[in-house]
């Protein structure tokens, strides 16, 4: 795992990186946009993974998992004006188990997930009675303002093999999954599935140059042009896993080209993601905040918020700074109707750096009370907080907030 660098060394470099971003302008096909770390808003210091976003480029999905936890979690995060907002848990989709590697359709209307839960298809136990588990591949759907409950995808994908990282078409016809043997990845190979009554069947591999035997995956479409996006280990590349892309022509699958080095860099880069307005992609390069983050051609701090951050620092060198109080006052409220949720209980982890890592300075177990709200006054060490109802069916279902020192926040809890 990396170590985490001191925030407040960032506030100066994460400015001067927003400036050049506003300015740049990469010419399609022939470059692609180089890729913004989206900060601690949105990244932790576990693994922030396998990125989606809309055709849009207005909604993005992806899991995490911080070293604390037991198991992986889906999020999503919205666009607006440009910028990444906070992310929030899916309450529908995640469970105990780990739920990986989701993929958002083009309309926003539908998430594909790998989950390792109860009730899917699982290879034989072994000869001394082990349970062996593999993951397969869910999906949920969008309506009435909520996600559905998860159900198997239909139709021949799923097996007692690992079915992960899924992706669709533009139009929705196929799916691209990644699958392997029970305990070997190094087997792995795309594989795709076409729709046809409801369900996803006629499942085969694709070809051999895409399927070169370093662990190829995460095949996903561009939406801003005819290519398909996948990463691989093969020899030539700059390092790790690299991003690779192909298009799909009347004669097949192109050979696969290297996305080059404003992409790709000795270390892991994995689930390259291109909306119409932007694209996001998941690595674990130098200089982030955990194992693997997330990185976009978009920022995920406004240039408001960056001024106050420059602001911040600026009052932090100096001998005397001015005293202010940080205060968040979150409030409870059903998913559905909106309704206020009074005494409902939550824990609170608090969280700051010690020794340039993130750790958990101290937890609280706190009410929403009679008026359905509670208001925290975090201490100058605090740079984040968890946010995790002890009852219900969110219950383990944590939501970060990044706190903005001197300032007084209004979070919503659904």
């Amino acid at each position: 795992m990396l170590m985490i660098k001191h925030i407040k060394k960032l506030f100066i470099p994460v400015i001067i990186i927003l400036i050049v971003s506003f300015y740049y302008t990469g010419t399609y096909p022939e470059k692609l946009s180089k890729m913004i770390n989206l900060t601690l808003s949105i990244n932790t210091d576990g693994d922030d993974y396998a990125p989606s976003i809309t055709e849009d480029g207005s909604v993005m999905v992806f899991n995490s998992k911080m070293p604390q936890e037991k198991s992986h979690n889906i999020f999503i995060c919205k666009n607006r004006g440009g910028f990444w907002d906070d992310p929030y848990p899916v309450f529908e989709i995640n469970s105990d188990s780990n739920e990986e590697t989701p993929f958002i359709s083009a309309d926003g209307k539908t998430i594909l997930f790998s989950s390792d839960r109860p009730g899917g298809f699982s290879p034989p136990t072994t000869a001394d009675g082990k349970k062996r588990i593999t993951y397969d591949i869910y999906m949920s759907h969008f309506v009435n303002g909520e996600w559905t409950e998860p159900e198997l995808l239909p139709g021949t994908v799923n097996t007692n093999m690992n079915e992960r990282a899924p992706g669709l078409s533009r139009d929705g016809k196929t799916i691209y999954f990644t699958r392997w043997p029970y305990n070997n990845p190094g087997k792995s190979k795309i594989f795709a599935a076409t729709l046809d009554g409801g369900k996803y069947i006629n499942t085969r591999e694709l070809p051999a140059i895409i399927n070169s035997g370093n662990f190829e995956i995460g095949f996903r479409p561009s939406y801003k042009s005819g290519r398909y996006y996948f990463s691989s280990r093969k020899k030539g590349g700059s390092g790790g896993w690299d991003i690779y892309y192909t298009t799909l022509t009347d004669k097949g699958f192109t050979v696969p080209v290297n996305a080059g080095t404003d992409i790709n860099t000795p270390y892991d880069e994995m689930y390259y993601s291109e909306s119409k307005s932007g694209s996001v992609l998941c690595s674990d390069k130098a200089g982030g905040f955990g194992g693997f983050d997330l990185y976009s051609s978009t920022a995920a701090i406004p240039a408001k918020k960056s001024a106050a951050y420059a602001k911040e620092y600026k009052q932090v060198k100096t001998e005397n700074p001015v005293k202010t109080v940080t205060r968040i006052k979150i409030t409870a409220r059903e998913k559905k109707k909106g309704k206020i949720v009074k005494n409902k209980s939550f824990m609170i982890s608090l969280m700051g750096k010690r020794e340039k890592e993130s750790v958990s300075l101290r937890s609280i177990e706190i009410k929403s009370g009679k008026k359905g709200y509670f208001t925290l006054y975090p201490r100058d060490d605090v740079d984040s907080i968890f946010v995790e109802p002890l009852n219900g069916s969110k219950k383990n279902c944590r939501v970060k907030i990044r706190v903005i020192r001197g300032a007084s926040q209004v979070i919503t809890l659904y």
